[in-house]
């Protein structure tokens, strides 16, 4: 409602009540420009506090009086109603504590809470609102220090009675608005109480129609606290955001909880901004906490023009949070303004529109603490504090004694002049520090306006050379903004690289033709830049300064000129199984790749190794870059095998095959040179290609005389490889089934005196390979029977032609004598364990057949079996 004049009266109120106009609050009179606050009357009741007004209900109407929910019948801590009727009896019943509502409920009277009752929640579902017709509001005269909560809930508001008109000047209660939608002429009616908003709230202050009066605060309250997200929108012309109350010997407060949100907006030409206080004892201390943000934007604001508008106590912004104030106007601080690591403050001070600078009264700050006591303004590291002001006669700093401000950066920058963000140019003068203690500096100032007595600083040309009375905007901060700018090449036509979006950027240097250089550009809108330079004048020598600039933000960055060089990468060694392809992806062998300018950078395989030979081998990876300069990386190759362990963290491979050896071999002496030449052991350095077979180390005793597998475990720079090792006694190698004897015949009956004779097996039953051959062929007996050698040796007599088949096939003609000496003679197979042959007799006898006639002649083969170990074969 209006500042500086009492309610309208019940009369009134009631006419409002009825839909007219007669409640509209009249507008106040002009007030007198006021001094700068020396003390005053105690008493927050000077602004009149009306008598509640009178509650409407259906009896005026006359309708039948609401009753109470009878607490026996429902007996619960809950109760649904849909009418306003069954709200007001719910209100009233003493067990009840919790109403939820069933449906839209409009309110025709006024619902008195009983001041017995310490906390009430009126819960919407989210689905139902509550709609004031005219000044009808829930009352309360509590001292108790209830909560009322109203939550899930839209809300039309047409009184700036509030929602709830709390009357009590002491243990006034906490009004709680948990997901509230309220659109009307004022939320908060509780002077001498607070308010919390939590969970999701959206505040919309404007007049409800004929029968509402005008926009005015969010509320007149004590103590607010935002402890979700809370979103305003006012209208109000002449009114705050909150009229603000102190309540005995506490001090009116305004907290943004730790990582909440709130956001205060209006462009209407409002004449109180934020807030104001009733009289001039009380200040507000107004708190962002950590992690939270806070933006006031009140673009149409008047300039201040009284005691009680924008009055703090204290103003602290912690670390990480965030602060931003948009409003023509200034805040008055009776004690410091501390701003945290990390966090952001931007205090911009506007022009109102169509005025002059001449119209505004005070600074951006009006400092009020008395000489001697801590710093002023203390900024501990602060990300980004922007202190600007668009009136041109206006300061920025004002102060009532002599005080101290202290500044803990990195930079420090200064503007001259007010400009739009369009046109905003670097600062006059920036400062920077890479000091681990960063820049520190205390500005003493006189009473007065800007009135700068001298600065202590770690940096000698900020306190030599910063004019704070000819600064408009002032900015501090750690890292105000992005400023990433690329590598610059000497033959670069443009210094590129990323900050802000729709920032201005310069490039300044000095050529090494003694000129000096300036360019500038603008970011796009992802915050890119490209900022067209001459670079005839520029070589390794010289040096560029970056400077970004948005909205009163500036860093300045160096950046050293580079010389195209040749292209480098980092190889990537290659572990290839033997028999695999080879990689055929360039990039994939190389890392860490660096072009030598601004690229691009090609990369093609100019030798790949063969894969069939366990061992290192090398690669090569050709590079060139945009200026034609290249490279040849070579990247360490090795193929790897069953047999090979690779360890690429200590650079080993070590290679050793698995072997066997008859008993009759086991070295004597020197077993471990024995093991090292049998498994063929190798080891490398992967990398270097090194041969390191000398490192190879066995134990002192590898093997043991027994037959067996065994493992040995050969090692090389911490590198193992385990094999197998199998000692086999030749006494038990050879294990074969053979025939004793083997008959064979023809009868006359056969055509051609066919020789017959039954199949005989040769079995292996050896663990090996056995090497069966057949060694010797001798007559035993010839009975009469001319064994003939070859076809010329038929004697015309009793010829025989004796024939050996193997498996159907013949192996053997003319089988006649030969000595185990003459081996060649004979016939040779190998057989593999578990394997069987066939054997059998064939041929032609080529005799006279004579009734009674038998001849039985003899003959006696020797047989040879030798096993097959590791591919050869060892004879007995």
């Amino acid at each position: 409602m209006p500042q500086g004049e009492a309610r309208g009266d019940a009369d009134d109120r009631d006419g409002l009540d009825d839909g007219g106009a007669g409640g509209l609050s009249h507008e106040p009179e002009a007030e007198p420009e006021a001094a700068e606050p020396e003390g005053g009357d105690a008493d927050a009741a000077a602004a009149e506090e009306p008598a509640p007004p009178a509650a409407m209900s259906d009896v005026e109407d006359g309708g039948a009086p609401a009753e109470p929910l009878d607490a026996a019948e429902e007996g619960r801590a809950s109760s649904p109603v849909t009418t306003f009727q069954e709200l007001s009896a719910a209100v009233a019943a003493p067990d009840v504590d919790a109403i939820v509502l069933g449906g839209d409920i409009v309110m025709t009277g006024h619902i008195t809470i009983p001041a017995a009752k310490t906390a009430l929640t009126i819960d919407g579902q989210g689905r139902y609102a509550l709609e004031q017709q005219g000044a009808t509001t829930f009352t309360s005269s509590s001292t108790a220090s209830p909560v009322y909560t109203l939550r899930n809930m839209t809300i039309v508001g047409r009184t700036y009675y509030g929602v709830v008109w709390c009357t009590a000047a002491s243990g006034a209660p906490t009004i709680v608005l948990d997901n509230v939608d309220y659109t009307g002429p004022q939320l908060v009616y509780n002077r001498y109480g607070n308010v919390s908003f939590v969970g999701e709230n959206n505040v919309l202050v404007k007049s409800n129609g004929s029968n509402s009066n005008t926009a005015e605060e969010i509320g007149e309250v004590h103590g607010v606290s935002v402890l979700g997200k809370l979103t305003v929108e006012s209208t109000s012309v002449g009114s705050a955001f909150f009229w603000m109350f102190g309540a005995g010997s506490e001090k009116p407060f305004l907290t943004i909880a730790s990582g909440a949100q709130a956001s205060f907006k209006t462009s209407a030409n409002t004449g109180r901004g934020f807030f104001w206080i009733e009289g001039t004892t009380y200040n507000v201390v107004l708190n962002v906490e950590d992690g939270a943000s806070l933006l006031v934007d009140i673009t149409g604001y008047n300039p201040l023009s009284t005691a009680e508008d924008h009055r703090v106590d204290s103003m602290r912004i912690g670390r990480n949070a965030t602060a931003v104030f948009n409003f023509a106007g200034g805040i008055a601080l009776s004690n410091e303004l501390v701003v945290e690591e990390g966090a952001i403050l931007r205090m911009n001070y506007l022009n109102k529109p169509g005025t002059n600078g001449s119209a505004y009264a005070y600074p951006l700050f009006r400092f009020l603490s008395p000489a001697g006591g801590d710093p002023v303004v203390q900024i501990d590291r602060a990300k980004a504090v922007v202190f600007a002001v668009q009136p041109s006669n206006r300061p920025i700093f004002g102060l009532a004694q002599a005080n101290s401000l202290r500044f803990a950066t990195t930079d420090f920058n200064y503007w001259p002049t007010y400009a739009s963000a369009a046109a905003q140019e670097k600062p006059a003068r920036m400062w920077s520090s890479e000091d681990p203690d960063g820049l520190l500096a205390t500005l003493d100032l006189a009473a007065g306006q800007d009135v700068l007595k001298s600065i202590a600083s770690n940096d000698d040309g900020l306190a030599a050379e910063f004019d704070l009375k000819g600064a408009r905007v002032i900015q501090v901060g750690t890292e105000p903004l992005l400023l990433a700018p690329e590598r610059q090449w000497a033959h670069s036509a443009a210094a590129t690289g990323s900050t802000e979006p729709a920032a201005r950027v310069y490039v300044d240097y000095a050529g090494n033709d003694g000129s000096e250089r300036s360019f500038s550009g603008t970011s796009d809108d992802a915050g890119r830049y490209s900022v067209a330079i001459d670079n005839t004048a520029v070589d390794s020598r010289t040096a560029l300064e970056v400077t970004a600039v948005h909205d009163f933000v500036a860093l300045k960055r160096k950046v050293a000129v580079l010389e195209a060089e040749s292209p480098s990468a980092d190889p990537v060694l290659q572990i290839v199984r033997q028999g695999d392809p080879f990689p055929t992806d360039a990039w994939a062998l190389i890392e860490n790749a660096d072009a030598g300018d601004e690229g691009p950078l090609q990369a093609v395989i100019a030798e790949a190794p063969g894969t069939d030979v366990v061992g290192p081998a090398v690669a090569k990876v050709a590079l060139t870059n945009a200026t034609g300069k290249s490279t040849l990386v070579t990247v360490p190759v090795f193929v790897t095998d069953e047999s090979t362990v690779v360890d690429t963290t200590r650079r080993v491979a070590l290679r050793a095959e698995d072997f066997s050896f008859r008993m009759g071999e086991f070295p004597r002496d020197d077993a471990a040179r024995f093991v090292l030449d049998r498994s063929r052991a190798q080891a490398w350095d992967v990398l270097t290609g090194e041969d390191l077979s000398p490192e190879i180390v066995l134990p002192v005793n590898p093997l043991a005389e027994a037959a067996g597998t065994q493992t040995v475990t050969l090692s090389a720079r911490g590198v193992e490889r385990a094999i197998a090792v199998t000692i086999v006694d030749e006494a038990s190698w050879v294990d074969v089934r053979i025939p004793t004897k083997m008959l064979f015949g023809t009868l006359d009956v056969y055509e051609g005196g066919k020789i017959v004779s039954p199949l005989y097996e040769i079995e292996n039953g050896s663990s090996l390979p056995v090497s069966v051959s057949l060694a010797g062929f001798d007559v035993a007996e010839g009975d009469g029977v001319n064994l003939m050698s070859g076809p010329e040796a038929a004697s015309g007599g009793n010829d025989l032609k004796l024939d050996l088949s193997v498996d159907g096939a013949t192996a053997l003609e003319y089988l006649h004598p030969f000595a185990a000496e003459s081996p060649s003679a004979g016939w040779r197979t190998t057989l593999a364990p578990s394997a069987r042959t066939c054997l059998a007799f064939s041929g032609t006898y080529l005799g006279a057949f004579s009734p009674g006639v038998v001849h039985r002649p003899s003959y006696s083969l020797v047989w040879s079996f030798a096993p097959v170990f590791e591919g050869e074969t060892y004879d007995r």
